[in-house]
């Protein structure tokens, strides 16, 4: 998405064709418990397993402070099944299109997959990233207005920001944005563009 670029600055030879999430009518929809004042979505990833650990003790920190507060943790390890704890449902994952409209908020690790859905659902998030293009989009997110960039010593401060934050205009706005993009026939358009312009030089070579 070009809202998320620092220089939103396009030369003539770029395209944005914009984020893509999952095209799957398929996924499961997983009722969550209704009893609860919000909901909380908390995934840290595939590739973060060394900081499983640390991240559950932070959610139970949390789950005791806030105990209207319902957290669904996806630890991403298959074979664990559901278990619940309190105030705590622990995962191995959940499908996020069918089932990101029940959370009202998500702390995730910014990876391209989750920071796109929040921004598709209109979900203020909080971003605890671990490697790679996570501290990318966690810096991004924060810039423009998504989310809070949190680290392990602000974390229950963080929080607290988030879930009492009364304006989230802008992420309204990156909402917004989302679905003017149309990844799709952004991509054909181009192909049939290249195409033809591959075409064309080959025309002219052959006249020459």
């Amino acid at each position: 998405m070009m809202e998320i670029e620092y220089n939103q600055f396009k030369s003539k030879a770029f395209v944005s064709a914009g984020p893509i999430c999952s095209f799957s009518k398929s996924l499961e929809y997983i009722p969550l418990p209704t009893n609860y004042e919000k909901r909380i979505l908390v995934t840290i990833g595939t590739i973060s397993y060394q900081d499983q650990e640390a991240m559950t003790e932070r959610v139970r920190k949390l789950a005791a402070k806030y105990p209207n507060y319902l957290f669904v943790y996806t630890s991403g390890n298959q074979g664990k099944g559901q278990i619940q704890e309190g105030n705590i449902i622990f995962m191995d994952g959940i499908p996020y299109d069918p089932n990101m409209p029940q959370f009202d908020y998500v702390i995730h690790h910014a990876g391209a997959g989750i920071f796109y859905q929040t921004i598709k659902h209109n979900i203020p998030s909080m971003y605890f990233p671990i490697a790679h293009d996570q501290f990318d989009f966690s810096s991004r997110g924060d810039y423009h207005g998504a989310g809070i960039w949190t680290n392990e010593l602000k974390f229950e401060a963080d929080f607290a920001d988030l879930v009492t934050r009364k304006d989230w205009s802008k992420l309204n706005d990156l909402h917004q944005a989302y679905h003017e993009y149309d990844p799709k026939s952004v991509f054909i358009e181009q192909i049939h563009r290249l195409v033809n312009e591959k075409k064309q030089q080959s025309k002219k070579l052959a006249i020459a």
